[in-house]
């Protein structure tokens, strides 16, 4: 589910105000009731539902509302939405209150389409979002048990003192209770991108256009952008995303370069470094200075195996995008991170930074041992 992942906020900006977003919002329980994947050889779409069209006519219908907003671009997925909006002038209205708007009239049109029969269950998306639910942990899968049960109990508790249970139709999975207790088509909250620095908005065109192919590439290779909990690098536990078995390269290189490393120091590291990628080496690295940056540049532009140690965790339906994207599909990357998700905006402090590079030293040391601790294998 969405849960916090999808409410992260600029403290102290004024969303009433001028300025380029990137908005995203699921469906309740990532139920995929607004199109199906469609298409094959590398050219893939978005068939939407009635419930989808109507979703894009209601995105469509936003500037007619608020005469300050542009669509500029958005993506109807099969559960969940990326809009692309340019709010051109000061609004009397939050954005947060637009968006809840069109929320509202979506769940509308869901109402009112359930009322009138025309809403069939995308039995395809179903399907595979199952079969990627069915991978995950086995903690996932007990908590989900308990939850079940307890609903279950719940409900036969309500049946016995007279009551209703939790009732109504289904759709997508969806529980719909009776109209007196009409339920959101969508999670609570949403997750906003606000756009400060030049080459953004293409970065977001190109994203919203390329996630029907995304989504085609995640559901062909699942493992690979499967969030894995608790793996233990020597002494440390962290999470990853990505090829896990990059773990057990036997060369493998720790890219450290000082903040302060002239443009010379940095071109002969990268160039040294490179020629060992071609060996088939793996880097590891936190990229944090400039010449770890530009290693890491060059790395994923030559399509070398890499390592990368991060600050933050793993939002539960997070994917790389852009080159990260590319490399995780192709088996090259491996992200790292020691530390749980959290949906504040830090700058890393100095302690993090020995820590990760430290980390990095360690998975570089031939004699460190790597293990899953989910009980399905070891690297």
């Amino acid at each position: 589910m969405t849960k916090e992942a999808m409410k992260r906020r600029l403290m102290h900006h004024d969303y009433n105000g001028r300025g380029i977003y990137m908005l995203t919002f699921s469906t309740a329980n990532r139920n995929p009731v607004l199109g199906q994947l469609a298409g094959t050889n590398g050219s893939y779409d978005i068939v939407l539902t009635a419930l989808g069209q109507r979703v894009a006519e209601e995105i469509q219908c936003l500037p007619r509302r608020y005469p300050q907003i542009q669509v500029l671009d958005y993506v109807v997925m099969p559960d969940h939405v990326h809009l692309l909006l340019f709010v051109r002038e000061w609004m009397p209205q939050h954005l947060g209150r637009v968006l809840a708007s069109l929320k509202a009239k979506c769940s509308q049109a869901w109402w009112e389409l359930q009322g009138a029969g025309l809403l069939k269950q995308a039995t395809q998306d179903q399907r595979a979002t199952q079969d990627q639910r069915a991978t995950q942990d086995q903690q996932a899968t007990q908590n989900q048990q308990a939850t079940q049960d307890q609903r279950a109990t719940q409900d036969q508790q309500a049946t016995q003192n007279g009551g209703q249970g939790q009732g109504g139709s289904c759709i997508g999975g969806t529980s719909v209770p009776p109209s007196s207790r009409k339920p959101s088509l969508w999670e609570a909250g949403y997750h906003d991108r606000y756009l400060m620095h030049k080459g953004q908005l293409q970065t977001l065109f190109n994203y919203i256009h390329d996630n029907p192919k995304r989504l085609a590439i995640k559901r062909m290779k699942p493992d690979l952008f499967r969030v894995r909990q608790h793996i233990r690098i020597g002494s440390q536990e962290c999470a990853s995303m990505g090829n896990i078995f990059l773990l057990k390269q036997p060369e493998k290189y720790q890219v450290f370069m000082h903040r302060n490393a002239s443009a010379e120091d940095i071109r002969k590291e990268t160039s040294r470094l490179m020629a060992c990628c071609e060996r088939g080496a793996v880097l590891v690295t936190p990229g944090i200075s400039p010449g770890e940056k530009a290693v890491v540049s060059a790395a994923l532009e030559q399509g070398a195996s890499l390592v990368i140690l991060r600050e933050n965790g793993f939002a539960e339906f997070e994917k790389p995008y852009g080159r990260y994207f590319e490399a995780c599909a192709a088996g090259s990357l491996l992200l790292l991170s020691p530390w749980e998700y959290h949906t504040d905006r830090r700058t890393i402090s100095r302690s993090q930074c020995l820590f990760l590079n430290d980390m990095a030293r360690v998975i570089c040391d031939e004699d460190t041992t790597f293990v899953l601790m989910e009980g399905i294998a070891k690297v």
